[in-house]
């Protein structure tokens, strides 16, 4: 972090202390992830050349753990960054009431407790950042609504448009896949885009979605299945590639949906006008193909953007310096390949604020990978089921739990208010071994889920 630069008044050495000491832990968690992707880069070195001499299930866990380590790290740095001044003055203020003034009584403090005030930022409490925080159902319900008004998606019958099939389903059927994650954050897509086109800014608007059919947001999202120019169609034109060789050559199973083969190369259908946004499909693009490059051989990018030549100069689209440096980042390539890989050359380096974009395209790498393990390391394409809305129906009960819970606590409250003083023992009794078996199966059912995620970076 050598381009750090701290612009602040002059400070007696205790009122400086608590700069120093977060700073030093700052410096200390970009050298360890520096460390943790070195030894990525050398695992996969090692497994690709054939020298890795431990079995494939040995090394995927391995890189599971790294990949945890990498994006713990990177979560903390993001908070230091965003709330530096703010974590050392809680630091400052818990000293000040004791009064001291030297650095020696400063001894008490520990890592523990920087890294807990990290993790108090990084809660919806404290945070002030997408990144941290997740859309309210309303807001992505109204977010739905104008995607399908958009791309004039919604028929006489109240079916809708799915843009890849080419045939409306029914209503809760199809999604607003949204291209460039809300996670990423308004202020990090204006670093990348520019200033927004819409009143709802770059990740709010019409143009950063667009209506398909659930499955096919699933793939999306997973990384699998992209979006490309259809350059023989002519301009604007848009179809569905598959990333990965092996889901191209799959049978469509004689399904009506379009799979395998015949979703490979199909064009995009819509309804009027309207289209997505070239420079969140060209940004999604490149986000999927290094999240692959991780875990890939050393080059196997430039094969997807040869047999993609419908791309246009990266400068088109979105800032080339933060490119370069997700292309370090997330792909984990050399400066050279992450220089080609953005279209930069040696020049254009200078005059670069290298904290800058290091800063976003760590938020980048954050917001914009859903999954840290390779989706085809996980599951397999015959796995996948057609029409399932479980994983929305539980994510929209996560988001709207604190409500939930807020409700039942007021009940709760009116329902204690009304009962009466002389309530026999035995019905209180009762209760609390009822409140008991519910704490026990809630304690069932979380050690349940922590096998379930032990089991998701461990087993083939």
């Amino acid at each position: 972090m050598a381009s750090f630069d701290f612009k602040q008044p002059k400070l007696k050495s205790s009122e400086a202390f608590p700069f120093v000491f977060v700073r030093d832990h700052w410096e200390t968690k970009e050298s360890v992830r520096d460390s943790c992707e070195n030894a990525l880069n050398n695992l996969n070195a090692a497994w690709h050349n054939g020298s890795w001499p431990l079995s494939q299930q040995e090394y995927r866990y391995n890189v599971s753990i790294l990949e945890r380590t990498i994006s713990i790290l990177t979560t903390d740095i993001i908070v230091l960054h965003t709330s530096f001044y703010e974590i050392c003055g809680r630091i400052m203020d818990c000293t000040t009431w004791g009064e001291n003034e030297d650095t020696q009584h400063w001894s008490h403090l520990t890592l523990s407790y920087l890294d807990s005030l990290i993790t108090l930022y990084k809660t919806p409490q404290g945070a002030r950042r997408a990144l941290f925080t997740k859309r309210d159902k309303k807001t992505r319900d109204w977010f739905r609504a104008d995607v399908i008004e958009a791309y004039d998606a919604l028929n006489a019958g109240g079916g809708v448009w799915c843009v890849i099939t080419g045939r409306h389903f029914y209503p809760s059927l199809v999604k607003a896949a949204q291209i460039v994650r809300y996670k990423v954050g308004e202020v990090t897509a204006a670093h990348l885009f520019g200033p927004p086109d819409s009143r709802d800014g770059h990740l709010g608007g019409a143009k950063n979605a667009f209506p398909v059919f659930g499955y096919y947001e699933k793939l999306l999202d997973d990384g699998r299945l992209v979006i490309v120019p259809d350059t023989e169609a002519g301009p604007n034109c848009w179809k569905t590639m598959w990333l990965h060789d092996e889901d191209a050559e799959r049978p469509s199973h004689g399904l009506a949906e379009p799979t395998g083969k015949r979703l490979h190369n199909r064009p995009l259908k819509f309804k009027n006008d309207f289209r997505p946004a070239a420079r969140y499909l060209y940004f999604a693009y490149c986000m999927r193909v290094l999240r692959r490059q991780r875990h890939e051989a050393p080059g196997w990018w430039k094969g997807r953007f040869s047999t993609s030549s419908g791309w246009a100069s990266p400068r088109d689209y979105m800032r080339t310096s933060t490119l370069r440096m997700l292309a370090r980042r997330v792909g984990h390539l050399t400066e050279d390949e992450a220089l080609a890989f953005s279209g930069e050359s040696a020049a254009d380096i200078a005059g670069v604020n290298e904290h800058a974009e290091s800063v976003h395209s760590d938020i980048v790498s954050q917001g914009s990978m859903k999954t840290l393990i390779p989706c085809h390391w996980r599951k397999n394409f015959d796995n996948l089921e057609f029409g399932t809305d479980s994983e929305d129906e539980n994510e929209d009960e996560d988001e709207d739990e604190d409500e939930d819970e807020d409700e039942d606590e007021d009940e709760d409250e009116d329902e204690d208010e009304d009962e009466d003083e002389d309530e026999d023992e035995d019905e209180d009794e009762d209760e609390e071994e009822d409140e008991e078996e519910d704490g026990e199966e809630e304690e069932e059912e979380e050690e349940e889920e922590e096998e379930e995620d032990e089991g998701y970076y461990t087993d083939d």
